[in-house]
């Protein structure tokens, strides 16, 4: 299996070597086009953004008269409508995030979110 693996990695390598050598543009187009679509899910950016959304919700609350009949309506418009961001507070590796989402935040309902 090894020398299966070190034999594909020899015949990739000479490859490049001589794309790199007839046209490098294009090798490095090929390059740039594949780390694009390879790095994205992976990378812990996209993790986190994901769980941003899905915790932030999309339609907010507007003030309706309520009969008392509404189930499924909150009593109130500042009750929380999606999971809590807490685990965004406590986060110390992307503080960037953290910003971004607390400016979003502050023009609506910043008691919705934390």
């Amino acid at each position: 299996f090894f020398l299966k693996v070190t034999n594909t990695a020899v015949r990739l390598s000479w490859f490049l070597k001589g794309a790199w050598g007839k046209e490098p543009m294009l090798t490095m187009s090929f390059t740039i086009g594949t780390m694009a679509l390879l790095i994205p899910p992976i990378s812990p950016y996209t993790k986190y953004t994901g769980m941003i959304k899905r915790a932030v919700p999309y339609n907010y609350p507007v003030l309706i008269q309520d009969d008392g009949n509404m189930p499924d309506i909150p009593s109130h418009p500042q009750d929380p409508q999606s999971p809590s961001l807490q685990w965004l507070k406590n986060l110390t590796l992307f503080p960037q995030i953290y910003v971004l989402v607390l400016k979003k935040s502050k023009k609506k309902n910043p008691q919705n979110y934390f």
